[in-house]
C-alpha cells in the first residue's frame, strides 16, 4: 500500500531528511547531520521539467543518498513536459506533488501565480 504524506508530515520529516541528503552537494568536507527517520511505506512524488543529463544525474544521486538514509521511503521522480502547467493543475485536482524542482529565477513568478 502506498501512503502519501500530509503537508505537516512533509515539513517535519522529509524536508530535514532531504536537506541532509542535499548537504553534500557542492559543500566542503563538513559531514552532514544524521537525518530524522521517516515513516516507512511512503512514496514521494517529485516532478521536474525535462532537463539535461547533468541535472538528471545530480537528481538521481540526491535520490540515491536519500533512499540510503531513508530506506522505507520511495521517491517517484516524474520529468514532465509542461512542468508549469502541471504545477497549477495538480493542486487544483487535489493531487499536488510532494516536491517539485524549479530554478531560483522562477520562484517569485511561480508564487504569484499560485504554484505550491
Amino acid at each position: 500500500m502506498t501512503r502519501r504524506l500530509t503537508g505537516s508530515a512533509l515539513v517535519r520529516g522529509v524536508v530535514p531528511a532531504l536537506t541532509t541528503a542535499y548537504a553534500g552537494v557542492g559543500s566542503g568536507s563538513q559531514a552532514p547531520a544524521k537525518p530524522q527517520t521517516l515513516r516507512s511505506g511512503v512514496t514521494l512524488t517529485w516532478i521536474s521539467a525535462l532537463d539535461n543529463q547533468a541535472n538528471q544525474d545530480a537528481r538521481n544521486s540526491q535520490i540515491a543518498r536519500f533512499r540510503k538514509q531513508q530506506p522505507g521511503i520511495q521517491v517517484e521522480r516524474q520529468r514532465v513536459e509542461g512542468h508549469d502547467a502541471k504545477l497549477v493543475a495538480t493542486p487544483a485536482a487535489n493531487t499536488p506533488p510532494d516536491l517539485h524542482t524549479t530554478v531560483r529565477a522562477n520562484v517569485t513568478s511561480q508564487a504569484t501565480r499560485g504554484f505550491p
